[in-house]
């Protein structure tokens, strides 16, 4: 058989950022302040505001968030007039908690970073975005990635992992004892009405 050429690929970028170990101490002292002020029930999940960015203890990962973004855009090869974090917010998991599969619409670029992940809880899934391939299921001898519909990713601490944001994603079942922390971005280029979005035919 000819070498296979993969067409239409959907990329997803996991890399460690730097200092990790620094900011999410930082993080976790901000967290348990910000969960003690909500009086959160530790059996239930929380959520931060969807605009965290915006505080000051946020700064450096979003430097670095924003540095690796624009890596992300330079290998892709989209050409803009910069981008900014739309949007950020915690997700604190306890045990036997999960999240149903879901996306981020009105942005590009979506980008999941790990404060926290004991194992049992460190993964994330991404669904296959072509709803036809589930139309006919002949039996799996082995599962590879031209048979499967859903990608478990490991992750680690300190990790960021992006993608775009219409690729449908899910959380499994936090199956270790302890919370699950992870934090979500939204990332948009910051002129796309006046330079980007013009009719293309």
């Amino acid at each position: 058989m000819n070498p296979i050429v993969n067409i239409f690929p959907t990329p997803v970028w996991r890399t460690k950022i730097n200092d990790y170990k620094n900011i999410n101490k930082v993080l976790l002292d901000n967290f348990d302040l910000m969960m003690k002020k909500d009086n959160r029930d530790p059996a239930k999940k929380w959520n931060s505001e969807r605009s965290l960015q915006k505080r000051d203890f946020m700064l450096s990962l979003n430097k670095e968030v924003g540095r690796l973004a624009s890596e992300v855009f330079n290998t892709i090869g989209v050409r803009h007039n910069g981008f900014t974090i739309t949007g950020a917010w915690a997700n604190v998991h306890p045990p036997k908690q999960k999240h149903t599969p879901h996306s981020h619409p009105n942005n590009y670029l979506a980008c999941s970073y790990y404060v926290k992940v004991p194992e049992g809880s460190n993964t994330i899934s991404f669904l296959d975005p072509r709803p036809q391939v589930g139309l006919i299921r002949p039996p799996i001898r082995e599962q590879t990635v031209y048979n499967s519909e859903k990608v478990d990713l490991i992750v680690e601490e300190g990790d960021a992992c992006f993608f775009p944001c219409w690729l449908r994603h899910s959380v499994n079942e936090n199956k270790s004892k302890e919370d699950r922390i992870s934090i979500a971005f939204n990332i948009m280029f910051v002129d796309y009405v006046n330079t980007m979005s013009k009719p293309m035919w």
